[in-house]
This record gives structure tokens, C-alpha cells and sequence, in this order.
């Protein structure tokens, strides 16, 4: 068995094995929640269809600054297939699947499309980073415990951001560390050079951080939990930082506990998060597969097209010739 199988099984026998503890410990809480407004269920899965779409929308913006001749419905429907891909591996792999799509549909080069989406993820890294740090701050002056560990990882992970793109060579240089970030500056200054880039990569960062703080509030109002804007803001960040543990897929368990931690500066219980947490994750799994799968087919569906007539073009002046 290869190292990253055995390591997602065990990651997942340790997150199945907290939520068994955890359940039995908060059994009663738990089951006594139920969703009383399932209109805002919908409006939460309105708004992750929206969010995947507003990626989608920057994504094609910067495949067409690299020089890709890419439409945009396909951009969208490859940006669904990974996002899909990567809810249901352990590993990132709908970045490679779509730059492997990219290079053999396109023939854009793998080191262009790592470059961009690479800066734009850590574009949305070092922003939920600051944000969550706000959040935290505004929470505090209205008189909630600032938990000191919770604002040293945000403090932690929007530094390091800042370094990667400033001063990159405070980066240790150890095995192909430097190459992926080359390989980010690459994309940092193909965006910040345009105008046009760095508007539209932050007009859709905060859009989608605007979205999810919606989506948020609404999945807690499914249950009747009210929950405030720097509180969704702060619960926003922490599945950001959560989504950096990669051990199984989709960063599930580790995605909720992070944030369940970060819930404790909050009023609301545990169990209440926990039942939230839940419901955003079934929400969305549901979204990426109904979004992606299709997406997923109807790409393989049209490469498959496309090598046919390949081969159809090139066997014609074949035939003519033995004609």
C-alpha cells in the first residue's frame, strides 16, 4: 500500500473515531437541534453554486492572460470537475487534472497555469488570514475572549504570505520548496502588473468571502441560531486554515475541528457549531458532486471528440493518397 493511501485510511480512522467520541459525548445537544427554515438551506446552496461560478468567472480571465483561447463555459465546467476532485481525494488533484486538461486541450503550459492558480490561492490564503484577524479583533472589543494560539496561526499564515511575495528569500531553499515559489511569484506578478487582474482578484476574493459569511449566517438560521457577521467572518477563516490539512479528503474532520476551536470565542455551543459545520460540508459536497460529475463527463466526452477528429483529419489525406 502506497505512503498516501495508508496515511489517508489512518487519518480517516482517527477523524471517524473523534466524531464516534464526540457524538456519544454531546449526544443529547445534538439531537435535539433540527432545521426549522429549509428555504435557507436552498439560499446556502444558491450561494455555494455562486461562489464556485465567481471562481470560475476570475479562473477564465487568467487562463485568457496567459494566452489561452479557453471559452468560458469550459472553464467553468473544468473548475467544477476539480473542485469536485479535490472533495473527494486526499490529494489536490484537481489542479492536476486541470492542468493536464489545459496542456493537452489548450497546450498551455503546466508552469503558466500553476503559476496563476497558485498565487490566486495564496491571494485567498493571506486575505481570510487578515479577515480572520479582524474578525477576532472586532469580537474582542465587544468583549469576547481572544484566544492568543487561534490569532498566531492567522498572524502566522498571513506573514508567511506576505514573505513568499516580498521577501522570498527569507523561504528556505530545501528540496523543490524554491521552485514552487518561483513558481508563485510567477503568477503574483502576472496578476499584480494588470490592472485589470489585480481588480478583478479582488473584487472576487471578497466576493466569495462575502458569500460565505452569507452562507454561514444562513446555515446557522436553518436552525434558528442567530450568528452575527464577525462571528461567520472568523468561522469563514478558520475552514480556510483547516483546509491546509490535507490528510484526507477534502480536509474532512480537520476542516470542523479547526473551526469548532475557533467557535470558542463565539456564543454559540459546540454542539450547535458542530450540527452547522455538517450541513455546510453535506451542502457542499453535494454542489461540487452535482456540479462536478457532469462537468467531469461532458469534458471527457468532448476530448474524446476532438481525438476522434484528430484522427479523422489525419488518416483523409492518407486515403486520398492510396486512392
Amino acid at each position: 500500500m502506497k505512503a498516501g493511501k495508508l496515511i489517508m485510511l489512518v487519518s480517516l480512522a482517527l477523524v471517524l473515531g473523534a466524531a464516534w467520541w464526540y457524538l456519544s459525548k454531546n449526544w443529547d445537544a445534538i439531537s435535539s437541534l433540527r432545521i426549522t427554515n429549509p428555504l435557507l438551506v436552498v439560499l446556502l446552496t444558491v450561494l455555494m453554486i455562486s461562489r464556485m461560478t465567481l471562481r470560475g468567472v476570475f479562473q477564465w480571465q487568467l487562463l485568457r492572460s496567459v494566452g489561452s483561447q479557453i471559452g468560458l463555459v469550459e472553464t467553468l465546467k473544468l473548475g467544477y470537475a476539480g473542485l469536485m476532485l479535490n472533495q473527494l481525494l486526499i490529494l489536490p488533484v484537481g489542479a492536476g487534472y486541470r492542468a493536464a486538461y489545459m496542456k493537452k486541450a489548450h497546450a498551455l503550459p503546466f508552469k503558466h497555469f500553476a503559476s496563476t492558480m497558485a498565487a490566486l490561492y495564496i491571494y485567498f490564503l493571506a486575505a481570510s488570514a487578515a479577515l480572520g484577524l479582524a474578525a477576532m479583533g472586532w469580537l474582542a472589543s465587544r468583549g469576547a475572549a481572544f484566544d492568543p494560539i487561534a490569532g498566531v496561526v492567522l498572524a502566522v499564515i498571513l506573514l508567511g504570505c506576505a514573505a513568499l511575495v516580498i521577501s522570498p528569500k527569507l523561504i528556505p531553499n530545501a528540496g523543490n520548496l524554491r521552485t514552487k515559489t518561483d513558481r508563485v511569484l510567477d503568477g503574483w506578478h502576472m496578476i499584480v502588473g494588470s490592472p485589470r487582474l489585480i481588480a478583478g482578484a479582488s473584487a472576487v476574493v471578497l466576493l466569495s468571502m462575502f458569500v460565505n459569511v452569507v452562507g454561514i449566517v444562513a446555515a446557522f438560521g436553518a436552525f434558528e441560531i442567530g450568528m452575527d457577521s464577525p462571528g461567520a467572518l472568523l468561522l469563514m477563516s478558520s475552514q480556510r486554515v483547516g483546509s491546509l490539512i490535507r490528510l484526507t479528503p477534502g480536509s474532512v474532520g480537520f476542516q470542523e475541528m479547526v473551526s469548532l476551536y475557533y467557535a470558542q470565542m463565539l456564543t454559540v455551543t459546540s454542539a450547535q457549531t458542530a450540527v452547522v459545520l455538517v450541513l455546510v460540508r453535506v451542502v457542499n459536497m453535494l454542489v461540487g458532486v452535482g456540479l462536478g460529475a457532469p462537468s467531469l463527463w461532458l469534458l471527457q466526452r468532448q476530448g474524446d471528440q476532438t481525438e476522434q477528429a484528430d484522427k479523422d483529419t489525419s488518416s483523409t489525406p492518407a486515403a486520398k493518397d492510396d486512392s
